[in-house]
């Protein structure tokens, strides 16, 4: 449920507070107790990256250079952007067949917004 927003902040702020650094211990990771727990996640991490991107000027999108704390080139801002949508889409999906594993009734629908 952080998998943008938090990234995002990051990016826009340099405030890295939140972001998990390495592979984490299955044991740690964070845990919901049912859908509508995971949805409310999912909606408050669209907040913030909402947030944070209301904060950059349109042109700093595309040429505001900032690199990443896990390592690799400066990037323009909106390319860190994009990535971490990817990175969300990744971890929705993960989620989402998850719970179908589990029997919980979900449907394509929760990993779009529909």
């Amino acid at each position: 449920s952080e998998a943008c927003g938090v990234n995002v902040k990051g990016f826009v702020t340099r405030d890295w507070t939140g972001v998990q650094s390495g592979l984490a211990r299955l044991e740690d990771m964070p845990s919901v107790e049912s859908v509508e727990e995971a949805l409310h996640r999912l909606q408050e991490d669209r907040a913030l990256t909402r947030r944070m991107l209301e904060q950059v000027a349109d042109a700093d999108l595309l040429e505001r250079q900032v690199d990443a704390p896990w390592g690799g080139p400066p990037m323009p801002l909106l390319r860190h952007v994009f990535g971490s949508l990817d990175h969300l889409k990744q971890h929705k999906g993960q989620l989402y067949y998850y719970l179908k594993l589990q029997g919980h009734s979900v449907h394509t629908g929760y990993l779009y917004g529909m």
